[in-house]
């Protein structure tokens, strides 16, 4: 009560999530063997995610379907980092039976609000992030394989037109180039890709220079940016777990 007044108490607004759908370009047309080597390749990246960014997933990467996946990240800043992540490992590829097997993914990230998710199993859950995510893969078309639907309509038109160039720029990535940004976009200096690599710091330049990582890197600023400001107008909202 002020001055006579009745004060309301401030609703509370709803904390966003990131849900990145996806599924591997190509998976079908692969051989048997090729198949298991590439969803073994998958998974480990995907459990190096989570060790890179152990808070920024409410849950973890699920394959279903044989070739597509799924994560739900508490910190929706962090989905385009872990989605060239994703695509710049699978890109480097994996040997099998002394040949090379890479391949690209196609990515959505869906950013909202999360109405339920059963614990540990987030490509069981609902909600306005779940369902852009989705839709929005599914709706995917021709050589697009990034986009994004946010609460805003603005922020969408801006990365999806900087995400078509993010895509023309990983479609040029050699095995060496998709290997350090790989590396690179978990932070690591360029001594410390050079050491993971084992190439010299000037090699590793060069990779990265070749792979366009100046732009990405800005493009990551850019993202991260938008992200935390369109957070930063909502407060925080338990999510419903589900035994």
């Amino acid at each position: 009560m002020v001055d006579g007044m009745e004060t309301k108490p401030q609703s509370k607004k709803k904390r966003l999530y990131a849900v990145i759908t996806g599924d591997i370009v190509g998976y079908s047309g692969f051989s048997i063997t090729g198949r298991e080597a590439l969803l073994d390749h998958a998974k480990s990246l995907f459990g190096r995610t989570s060790i890179f960014w152990p808070e920024a997933f409410a849950s973890g990467f699920e394959i279903y379907r044989g070739d597509s996946f799924q994560a739900v990240l508490s910190t929706p800043a962090l989905a385009l980092k872990t989605a060239i992540f994703v695509r710049a490992g699978l890109r480097a590829g994996v040997h099998e039976n002394h040949s090379l097997i890479s391949c690209d993914a196609r990515v959505s990230i869906g950013v909202g609000t999360v109405d339920f998710m059963p614990e540990h199993r987030g490509a069981e859950g609902d909600g306005d992030a779940f369902r852009r995510s989705g839709l929005l893969l599914d709706a995917m078309k021709g050589e697009r394989r990034l986009l994004i639907k946010t609460p805003a309509a603005e922020v969408d038109e801006e990365l999806n037109t900087e995400f078509g160039f993010l895509d023309f720029l990983i479609s040029k990535w050699t095995r060496e180039q998709a290997e350090a940004v790989m590396h690179r976009v978990i932070d690591g200096s360029h001594r410390d890709v050079a050491g993971a690599l084992n190439i010299s710091p000037s090699a590793v330049t060069q990779r990265l220079k070749g792979a366009g990582i100046g732009a990405i890197s800005a493009l990551l600023v850019r993202y991260e940016r938008l992200m935390l400001d369109e957070v930063s107008k909502l407060n925080s909202r338990r999510i419903k777990v589900m035994a």
